[in-house]
């Protein structure tokens, strides 16, 4: 059950008043000496006093309610927050909610294939046969070092037509690391050639 977080303050405070403040009185209220007088001028609490007690409980209860309203805002933010997680869909979501609200056009693409990796047979290692050439078997690549720097698990897309300064690449890359799982590595591919995050 989700909680709600949003109190009137007023309500609260005017039902704990007397009811002759609540305007619920159709008559002055009477105490043994007559007539309850509340102003220098000798008004009753039935000849308008009630409203200017009321519009005074409103001030007073003011900041109250408006600190209730900031806070009811920080725990729906909180609760979406918490909403999203490392998987692409919530991701792709949480990022266009950030950065392209109308449009929604950022999207998250497979990064690069996985590297082959050699390894000496005392390893223990799944091991694979390199053929010769005259073989005519499937060739076997091996990257180079510049290839296995730019290998990634992920790639996020940007619209080419989205203005990207290094201030919004920054955003987007914090924005992005709060919810990635750890040790993944990913681009933003607003430039195929930039740099690789991978904090």
């Amino acid at each position: 059950m989700m909680r709600t977080y949003i109190v009137s303050f007023y309500q609260i405070a005017k039902n704990l008043l007397p009811h002759f403040l609540q305007r619920k009185a159709v008559l002055g209220w009477v105490t043994q000496g007559g007539l309850f007088w509340v102003t220098a001028t000798g008004e009753s609490w039935t000849t308008g006093s009630a409203a200017r007690h009321l519009a005074w409980l409103r001030a007073l209860m003011a900041p109250m309610e408006s600190l209730n309203a900031i806070f009811a805002a920080y725990v729906d933010d909180v609760r979406y927050r918490l909403s999203v997680t490392g998987q692409i869909v919530y991701l792709e979501h949480y990022l266009n909610d950030l950065y392209d609200p109308l449009e929604r056009r950022i999207y998250i693409s497979d990064g690069s294939p996985l590297l082959l990796f050699l390894y000496n047979k005392a390893d223990g290692q799944d091991t694979f046969v390199i053929y010769n050439k005259s073989e005519s078997a499937s060739p076997v690549y091996l990257p180079n070092k510049e290839d296995a720097e730019n290998n990634v698990d992920f790639i996020i897309n940007i619209p080419y037509d989205t203005t990207t300064t290094p201030i919004l690449l920054d955003k987007i890359r914090a924005s992005t690391n709060v919810y990635k799982p750890a040790g993944r590595r990913y681009r933003i591919d607003d430039n195929p050639t930039g740099p690789i995050w991978s904090e």
